[in-house]
């Protein structure tokens, strides 16, 4: 029962990846689900599909461009 409610969550998760806060990322970030940004992304950040969504905080950064994608 535990594998199956494992797997269930996975397939519509709505948990939230975080870049902290002092850390920075050099190069082209893809994601699907949920980002928040409190550090920097010197590239392009690209979120993939329905439920994409990227959050910046006031201390965030990208220096490049950002681009959402649905299927």
């Amino acid at each position: 029962m535990l594998n199956r409610k494992r797997n269930e969550r996975s397939s519509t998760s709505h948990e939230t990846s975080l870049i902290a806060r002092g850390t920075v990322i050099r190069g082209d970030l893809r994601f699907s689900g949920a980002l928040h940004l409190d550090g920097r992304i010197e590239g392009t950040v690209l979120g993939e599909g329905e439920e994409a969504m990227f959050t910046l905080s006031e201390h965030g950064q990208v220096q490049g461009r950002s681009a959402f994608h649905t299927p």
